[in-house]
């Protein structure tokens, strides 16, 4: 039996829809000439609300939508990630690395040579997005790096880094754009420039001006 929900104001009750599966039976209740299963957000993406009264068969059909103001969607970050990591070694000492890593748990971590440290700086994950369905970009915008291991789109189901390193080199640096996506969808994209750099000291002086 199709209803039209008259008087009752359905859009101030559940979130609009973007995406997910509907479960709401269709051809049950229109608005507006619409079917309510294709305005609505499903509930899988958000919580359930009050009961509106109204049911189909049993059920009301606040089972069926997010409440207003609940639903959430991919929402990977790129707001812990630094802009400028650097580390110094010297001729006597340890290779000066810097390396970024996107964890397959959803952590970003750094690590540098001098001193050495191996710290979880943030994450990039979020409510919704996980390794499941996320994915991430490392491209060289200048400068060079040792590893990058998301050169291209790469799922995040397995941990993905990028690395500078210098021994005998001098000074190296990499300005890199970091872009992390819903995987498949290019509209979710969110992206971010960090610089890296990583000088190897010789007899205690910098390479470059005043140094050799």
């Amino acid at each position: 039996m199709t209803i039209y929900a008259v008087g009752t104001e359905l859009a101030s009750k559940f979130d609009p829809y973007v995406e997910g599966t509907k479960t709401c039976p269709a051809g049950e209740i229109y608005r507006a000439g619409q079917d309510i299963r294709d305005l609505y957000a499903p509930l899988s993406v958000g919580s359930k609300g009050s009961d509106t009264g109204i049911l189909i068969g049993n059920t009301d059909i606040s089972n069926y939508f997010a409440a207003k103001g609940t639903a959430s969607y991919w929402d990977g970050t790129l707001a812990d990630l630094p802009t400028n990591v650097s580390d110094t070694g010297s001729d006597n000492d340890k290779t000066a690395i810097v390396e970024i890593g996107f964890l397959n748990t959803g952590e970003l971590r750094q690590r540098k040579n001098y001193p050495f440290s191996e710290v979880v700086i943030g994450s990039w994950d979020g409510i919704k997005a996980n390794s499941t369905n996320t994915e991430v970009r490392f491209t060289l915008l200048e400068g060079t790096l040792s590893i990058n291991s998301a050169s291209t789109w790469s799922a995040l189901s397995s941990s993905r880094f990028f690395s500078i390193e210098s021994s005998d080199q001098g000074y190296l640096y990499a300005r890199v754009l970091v872009e992390l996506r819903q995987t498949g969808n290019a509209s979710t994209t969110i992206s971010k420039e960090i610089t890296i750099s990583a000088t190897h000291e010789i007899d205690g002086l910098p390479p470059g001006p005043g140094g050799i």
